[in-house]
C-alpha cells in the first residue's frame, strides 16, 4: 500500500474530487473565493452543505479505498512476487551458489530479436519484408 498510496491519492482521488464532482452542479461540491480582497486570484475550495452531496463524496473515497486495496492485493501477488524472485536470484549469485548465466549462449538461444518496423529505415522494411514472405512460402 505505501508504493501505490501516493500515486492513487494524485491521479485518480485528485481527477474524481477536483475534475468529477464538481461537474455536478447540484452536489454544491465547489466553492470560489478570492484569494485577497483586493486580488483577482481565486482559490478553489471544496465543501459539502448537503446530505446528497456528503453521501456522494464518502461513497467515492470508499469506492477510491477499495480500488487501492484491490490493486495492492494485484501487485502483491504478480509484482512483488517478481521482485522476491530476482532479489533470491541475485542472492545465490552474491553468494557464490549460483554462477551468472553464458550470455553468449542465451544470446545464441533466444537468436537476434528484430527491430520494430516503425525504427527500420526504408531498404531494412524491404528486406524484412521479403524474408518474412520466404519464411511463410518455404515453412
Amino acid at each position: 500500500m505505501y508504493l501505490l498510496h501516493g500515486t492513487f491519492i494524485r491521479l485518480p482521488l485528485a481527477w474524481l474530487l477536483f475534475k468529477f464532482l464538481p461537474q455536478y452542479r447540484s452536489l454544491e461540491v465547489i466553492h470560489i473565493v478570492p484569494r485577497w480582497e483586493d486580488d483577482d486570484e481565486e482559490i478553489i475550495i471544496l465543501g459539502c452543505h448537503s446530505i446528497g452531496c456528503k453521501l456522494v463524496v464518502g461513497i467515492t473515497v470508499l469506492l477510491w479505498f477499495m480500488a487501492l486495496l484491490a490493486t495492492c492485493k494485484l501487485w502483491k501477488k504478480h509484482v512483488d512476487v517478481l521482485g522476491i524472485r530476482f532479489s533470491r536470484w541475485m542472492e545465490e549469485i552474491v553468494l557464490g551458489k549460483k554462477e551468472l548465466p553464458d550470455m553468449v549462449a542465451a544470446v545464441s538461444l533466444l537468436g537476434e530479436i528484430p527491430r520494430p518496423s516503425w525504427m527500420m529505415t526504408d531498404p531494412e522494411k524491404f528486406s524484412y519484408r521479403m524474408m518474412k514472405m520466404g519464411n511463410e512460402i518455404y515453412g
